[in-house]
């Protein structure tokens, strides 16, 4: 699909009035590898998803107990379809036409129907709660006020929900980060593979963004040095997070609801002459 229209669209909503949260406005121009928590301790370096096993002791009143906890099997069960579908056999939020959202909620999404041709499953989906779908609207308008790049942002949210095995934000982003921002094919392909990027601020940003999410936010100094040395400045850091925190709402929210996967973005993806694998 090389619909000059939808290309159009998405680059005007960057306006302050009209961001909606797929789409990239404009630009404007040591310590310990050691978690702990209570009496549980998770140590090992967590760069990103693999099937290397993941060492947990917990300590209890008998002594302790270690085990091998398969990493994949604890954070990427939902990956496949047929798992995916198990937990949503009962369904809790269905996608909710513009007039039967709330009307809190109707303001949102009619915004991006406008701007953007269609309602996205996931955003009409989160319609049920203005308070949700407001929430995450108005961080992601603050999202994009920041000073990375449009194509920095969407690599931040494209690693982000891969990271958290988000099947619908994975796809999105993917599309998003091909058709509006001209992320360097190359370099989508090595994160949704798991691989790192061979620009090296890219890659710097990437392994960031992983280390974060697979840590849970206990980042080495080493890591926070190595995003420095790369070029970025200590606010973009933050910006980072808050990347990472818009994904963490959508991404989970998908593992709950598990919207369908809607056909124009995987449109977006084959115009591209990818091929996709989602």
């Amino acid at each position: 699909m090389n619909d000059p229209g939808m290309r159009e669209r998405g680059k005007h909503i960057g306006g302050a009035a009209h961001v909606f949260f797929y789409v990239v406005p404009m630009e404007i121009d040591g310590p310990s590898n050691a978690v702990e928590s209570n009496n549980c301790r998770v140590t090992g370096h967590l760069p990103s998803l693999s099937d290397r096993p993941l060492q947990v002791s917990h300590e209890n009143s008998s002594g302790n107990d270690k085990r091998l906890l398969p990493r994949r099997d604890l954070l990427a069960r939902n990956q496949k379809g047929s798992e995916r579908q198990n937990m949503t056999d009962e369904v809790i939020f269905t996608p909710l036409r513009l007039q039967e959202a709330p009307p809190q909620s109707r303001e949102i999404l009619e915004n991006a129907r406008r701007h953007f041709g269609f309602v996205p499953n996931l955003l009409a989906s989160m319609a049920h709660s203005p308070v949700a779908l407001g929430v995450y609207f108005y961080a992601n308008l603050g999202f994009e006020f920041g000073t990375l790049t449009p194509a920095e942002r969407q690599v931040v949210l494209l690693t982000a929900s891969k990271e958290n095995n988000c099947s619908y934000c994975s796809v999105s982003h993917s599309a998003l980060a091909r058709f509006f921002t001209n992320v360097p094919g190359d370099a989508l392909i090595a994160i949704e593979s798991g691989g790192n990027p061979e620009d090296p601020k890219l890659n710097a940003l990437v392994s960031l963004t992983r280390e974060l999410v697979s840590r849970r936010g206990y980042v080495s100094r080493e890591m926070i040095r190595f995003f420095f040395d790369a070029g970025y400045k200590k606010e973009q850091l933050l910006e980072v997070l808050i990347g990472i925190g818009i994904k963490t709402i959508s991404n989970y929210f998908d593992h709950i609801v598990a919207p369908e996967i809607d056909d124009e973005f995987k449109r977006m993806i084959s115009s591209q002459g990818v091929s996709s694998a989602y």
